[in-house]
């Protein structure tokens, strides 16, 4: 059970730290290429994770990683249904409130 828990929070806390940093980096900066970027994120999480498990698996034996919990972890780390709720989420934040923090001395 415990071992349950920790990859359970490990990967909620990762994931939620990736799929917000790119959430954010999605909605707030402008860069050339973005909407690429994002329709390969929806693409990613329209892609069922039964039609990517054997390759996924054959992966991991080459790498070494079957049987560790860094190969629990890494599959549900990169979600794009996450990426995706995030940036809609951090789109309706107003962008006065990011320039606020700029100037407050957020980096």
């Amino acid at each position: 059970v415990l071992n349950s828990v920790l990859v359970a929070a490990v990967t909620v806390a990762l994931g939620l730290l990736v799929s917000a940093s790119a959430a954010f980096g999605l909605s707030v900066f402008e860069f050339r290429g973005r909407g690429l970027v994002f329709a390969v994120i929806l693409l990613s999480f329209m892609i069922p994770f039964d039609a990517i498990a054997i390759p996924l698996s054959s992966l991991f034996r080459d790498w070494d990683l079957q049987n560790t919990y860094a190969g629990l972890i890494l599959p549900g780390i990169g979600n794009g249904l996450a990426v995706f709720l995030l940036r809609q989420f951090f789109l309706a934040v107003p962008k006065e409130l990011v320039e606020a923090a700029r100037i407050d001395g957020l980096s």
